[in-house]
């Protein structure tokens, strides 16, 4: 499965949210249109959620593009560094 498959682009990132979400003890599996400000991120959250697709996905996201909007959903996410991944030809499998 690459990183180009948008189902499975969108599952890795769900699996790197949830990831989040345990370590902050929220049992909480959110849909991928559900407001993750609403699911038990806060803004520190939301950045190390940054951090973590950035490390999962070996990317660097622009400064401009990391807003709470690009970060508000896993479906955002996604349309966020789907073409990322595109671009720069990242052949990574997104599930380990």
């Amino acid at each position: 499965m690459q990183a180009t498959d948008t189902g499975d682009l969108v599952a890795a990132i769900a699996e790197v949210v949830n990831e989040k979400l345990r370590k902050l003890h929220v049992a909480l599996r959110p849909a991928t249109d559900a407001d993750l400000r609403t699911c038990g991120l806060d803004s520190m959250g939301i950045v190390q959620l940054v951090l973590d697709i950035e490390i999962r996905f070996d990317l660097a996201i622009p400064d401009a593009q990391i807003t709470l909007d690009n970060f508000s959903t896993i479906d955002r996410i996604a349309a966020l560094i789907g073409p990322m991944l595109h671009a720069a030809g990242n052949q990574r499998e997104v599930l380990p």
